[in-house]
């Protein structure tokens, strides 16, 4: 039996995607495939096949070619390659509702493509130990000295999610991130914190800082150049001991990734992002 899984979006995204899948693999006991025609055709700006810098298991990995000649469209040959590629024994099942865990997913028989986003960590947090040994860095020689810092520090990761959250109205106040450490400070009775900022705008962060500094933290912004640096922020922001998250699934693994026991994670409270979508554990802030 095959568990088809498809994989798209940033990088946070795949994740639940992969994680959702290898969740219903072994389950149900079933092969584990992957579908990264979306990723593949490169066809969305800022969005690459990041996944597969990790060392993830999977049985199969299906990439079929996809065209925008509008003829052939019309002709449906892209529906055509795609049946083709996944097997013409193999059901389609749909999402019902964006982050709602579906328990449905489980009891489903023969070969099956999952055509969805998954977004529940209710699918896969009883494999979680699995995952954080799956989701690993081969090699990580570029950040080491990041790490070491990282780890023998007080240290809190914040992610601070702006480019294409702005232009579309999803971006958060910055205050959020000011209550944040304030609570953070509190549960910790003001303890010296050493504050490791992630960003996509790092300028944006440096200067809101400058003009907001909090006091008994220190910020350190991760402006750094590597053709992995996706891979390797978020693999930094887990290695913190705490952790302030955006409304971004990027930094929601982050957090997830993080082994520490008595880590800390805060996160925002804001439109879908809710208790719904948080582990019980986590901190939320009202934005």
């Amino acid at each position: 039996m095959k568990t088809i899984v498809d994989i798209k979006a940033g990088l946070g995204n795949q994740l639940f995607c992969y994680a959702f899948g290898y969740a219903v693999s072994r389950k149900t006991g079933s092969d584990l495939y992957i579908d990264t025609s979306v990723l593949d055709r490169k066809h969305i700006k800022d969005r690459y096949l990041e996944l597969l810098k990790f060392s993830v298991p999977y049985k199969k990995r299906i990439s079929f070619f996809y065209t925008y000649n509008p003829i052939l469209k019309k002709f449906k040959f892209n529906r055509f390659m795609k049946r083709i590629s996944i097997g013409l024994d193999t059901s389609v099942y749909k999402e019902q509702a964006k982050d709602v865990f579906d328990e449905n997913v489980f009891k489903i028989v023969g070969n099956t493509y999952f055509d969805g986003y998954w977004q529940s960590y209710k699918y896969f947090d009883s494999y979680r130990d699995e995952l954080l040994d799956i989701i690993t860095l081969d090699n990580k020689t570029e950040i080491e000295d990041y790490e070491n810092t990282i780890i023998h520090s007080n240290s809190v990761s914040i992610h601070i999610r702006r480019g294409d959250y702005v232009s579309v109205g999803w971006g958060i106040p910055m205050d959020y991130y000011l209550k944040a450490i304030e609570e953070l400070k509190n549960i910790l009775s003001d303890q010296p914190l050493f504050a490791y900022v992630f960003s996509d705008d790092i300028d944006y962060a440096k200067e809101y800082f400058k003009e907001n500094p909090v006091d008994n933290v220190s910020f350190v912004y991760m402006d750094y150049l590597s053709d992995k640096k996706t891979i390797f922020d978020m693999y930094l922001m887990s290695c913190c001991k705490y952790n302030i998250i955006a409304n971004s699934t990027y930094s929601w693994w982050a957090a997830y990734l993080n082994r520490n026991k008595d880590k800390i994670v805060i996160c925002p409270e804001h439109d879908k992002w809710n208790i719904n979508f948080y582990l019980p554990e986590w901190t939320m802030i009202t934005v």
